[in-house]
């Protein structure tokens, strides 16, 4: 009688252990997916298996739209180490063209996969994406609404690489963050790489928060202010206050654009906060961001007012 507990003891014992292992193994293989981009409005991952004859690699992404009243689509183009568009398979619901493969409809959200085999001596792939985003109202019975193309900012591709390790082996990595473009109402300066949907002004949209606080400094190309050969103490293209002999400023304009906006003049004590601003993107009557700094006297001869602002 003693045996026989001692043996069923022990087969127990060699029960659980049977169960643990496995329940190890079945976590294990689970974790063999890459997330490239984890935000609300978009989910990209990928996972990939070296087959007998091929590489297989799977994509898999879930999108849904941030801003209300508007839908959107996703367009994916992946190519080799050699940044050749790779054949695609058939894929519901998604068409190709010029090396692109695009949603068919805009929607609200959507989750889609795309799986294919390759050959084996292709072991990086990158992927780029865009997405596409239309006012989900009509303005009028004729017309579609207008397409707003690739509201993200990123232009660099996500690269892919065929996993080395095994299915029982767990792999992780950091997702890339991914953003929309900012609208015009919204500044914000950061080190990431992606931004929320560019509108003009008079769309007045708000964008929801997945897009705030991200990069703005890098999008744009630096305007230099130029000076006199005299060690930089007096502009080249300059502006006095009405009035005022003994401040010299910098003239305003526009970033990407030659020249400076020839306001030689202008009165400080009714400003309209129209003149002698640099802007940032969509020229000078649209743009994204515009900022000055003037000096101005003051009552005092040995002071003077400086500001720095913004429209």
């Amino acid at each position: 009688m003693k045996r026989t507990g001692i043996l069923m003891l022990i087969m127990l014992f060699f029960s659980s252990m049977m169960e643990a292992t496995v329940g190890v193994i079945s976590v294990q293989a689970e974790t063999n997916e890459i997330q490239l981009v984890d935000e609300k409005f978009l989910n990209l991952s990928y996972r990939s298996e070296k087959l007998k004859e091929s590489n297989q690699w799977v994509v898999d992404f879930n999108r849904q739209s941030q801003e209300e009243g508007y839908h959107q689509r996703l367009k994916i183009r992946i190519s080799d180490e050699e940044n050749q568009t790779i054949e695609y398979p058939e894929i519901t619901g998604m068409t190709e063209k010029d090396g692109w493969i695009t949603e068919k409809e805009f929607s609200v959200k959507k989750e889609g996969q795309l799986k294919f085999d390759l050959s084996k001596s292709i072991k990086k792939l990158n992927l780029y994406v865009q997405l596409d985003q239309q006012n989900a109202v009509k303005a009028d019975n004729e017309h579609e609404p207008e397409i707003e193309e690739n509201i993200l900012d990123r232009k660099e591709p996500l690269v892919l690489e065929i996993h080395q390790k095994t299915s029982k082996e767990t792999t992780t990595a950091s997702s890339e963050k991914v953003e929309i473009k900012e609208t015009a109402e919204k500044m914000s300066v950061s080190s990431e790489k992606f931004v929320d949907p560019k509108r003009e002004k008079q769309k007045n949209n708000s964008i929801a928060t997945a897009a705030a606080n991200r990069m703005y400094a890098p999008l744009y190309e630096n305007k230099v202010t130029k000076y006199e050969p005299d060690g930089g103490i007096h502009p080249e293209f300059s502006w006095q206050p009405d009035g005022q002999t003994n401040v010299i400023n910098h003239q305003g304009g526009v970033a990407g654009k030659a020249g400076w906006d020839g306001e030689t003049s202008w009165n400080v004590a009714s400003d309209n906060f129209s003149k002698s601003y640099i802007n940032y993107g969509d020229g000078d009557v649209n743009s994204n961001i515009q900022i000055r700094k003037y000096a101005q006297e003051t009552s005092d001869p040995k002071e003077f007012k400086i500001k720095c602002q913004g429209p």
